[in-house]
């Protein structure tokens, strides 16, 4: 019996969960400590003003769950300890997911600055996923469509009219939307029968058809994000081969970044338009993880821990995300996130 088509393309995505510029020196960076921060890469997100969002241990008055907080990382609150944020936009609306009173994992999204957080329904199953949120408002996830099913499809859900829409037409399915732009443009990953190898999609408005995107002999891919002109990233990996990244620019075939062949693990989690990526490496085999950022094809990969001063005895040991103004989200050894600002 094969397993479960959705469940091994949802399983993917949590084991795994560009604009092209000249390489230029990379700049060093003043560090805030925001404090513990729980959960796993989508644990927490940062917009261009940033807001940081995600869940944590140690909230003003003792509380704990998830936060938001100002501009720079200041003054966090806390936003309720049922909801697990994985996206935040610049008008402060987040996205992400909790548990309802059965225990099935439902969608929610806010208002601005993380008001009346919200359930948004399903495709007709009893559980969903939102993972990604623009400034228009249109957020994209994952949900089942029959009850009992765990059939699970990509889903666009329109904040405005609170509808929520089915992405891509094969008979046989299982698909995830990761990453949406303010074009509109959605990324994620899919399958259309359960042998396939699990690919990228490109879906574009207005009618959100999706387009496959795969590399010779690698079996299995993850979308992590998107740029403002529609650059992918994301992590491909293939049965003996270490896990790397790839960067799908628009109008162009997918391509492998150029890091270091000798590193063990890199995985891309976040862009700009700027052309700098940020994410995690490994190498060796000692388990020990790194953040990075890096230009373009990211033939400059560098260790952010070599780019900023940190409580002695801390690593960074993975960036999630890096907005416009290059300000970047990482998580240090000892579990607390910390902002980075690039210095004048």
């Amino acid at each position: 019996m094969h397993p479960n088509p959705s469940l091994r393309l949802l399983a993917a995505g949590l084991l795994i969960g560009l604009a092209q510029s000249a390489t230029s020196a990379a700049p060093t960076y003043s560090v805030k400590d925001i404090g513990p921060i729980n959960g796993s890469i989508k644990a927490a997100a940062m917009n261009d003003k940033g807001w940081i969002t995600g869940t944590s241990s140690n909230l003003p008055d003792g509380a704990s769950g998830a936060f938001i907080t100002g501009p720079d990382g200041k003054n966090p609150r806390p936003l309720g300890d049922d909801l697990r944020p994985y996206a935040i936009n610049n008008h402060g609306a987040i996205v992400g997911t909790f548990n309802d009173a059965r225990g099935e994992v439902r969608a929610f999204a806010s208002g601005k600055q993380g008001s009346e957080p919200h359930d948004i329904g399903t495709l007709g199953g009893a559980s969903a996923g939102a993972l990604a949120i623009n400034n228009h408002g249109l957020v994209v996830g994952y949900a089942e469509t029959d009850l009992g099913s765990q059939n699970i499809r990509a889903f666009r859900y329109d904040s405005d009219t609170g509808k929520m829409t089915v992405l891509g037409n094969c008979p046989i399915a299982a698909s995830s939307a990761q990453a949406v732009n303010d074009k509109g443009v959605i990324a994620g990953n899919f399958f259309c029968q359960e042998t396939d190898p699990i690919q990228v999609f490109i879906a574009s408005p207005p009618d959100y058809n999706l387009v496959g995107y795969a590399l010779q002999d690698a079996s299995n891919f993850q979308v992590n994000a998107i740029s403002p002109r529609g650059s992918v990233i994301g992590t491909v990996s293939a049965s003996g081969h270490p896990t790397r990244s790839f960067v799908i620019h628009p109008g162009k075939q997918i391509e492998v970044l150029r890091t270091p062949e000798d590193l063990l693990m890199t995985m891309a989690n976040g862009l700009n338009d700027a052309g700098a990526i940020v994410g995690i490496f490994e190498a060796n085999p000692s388990g020990e993880f790194r953040a990075f950022v890096c230009n373009g094809d990211c033939s400059d990969l560098t260790d952010l821990n070599t780019l900023a001063t940190l409580p002695a005895g801390v690593l960074l040991t993975q960036a999630m995300s890096i907005n416009a103004g290059g300000q970047i989200l990482a998580t240090g050894s000892d579990g607390h996130g910390y902002l980075l600002t690039p210095k004048p």
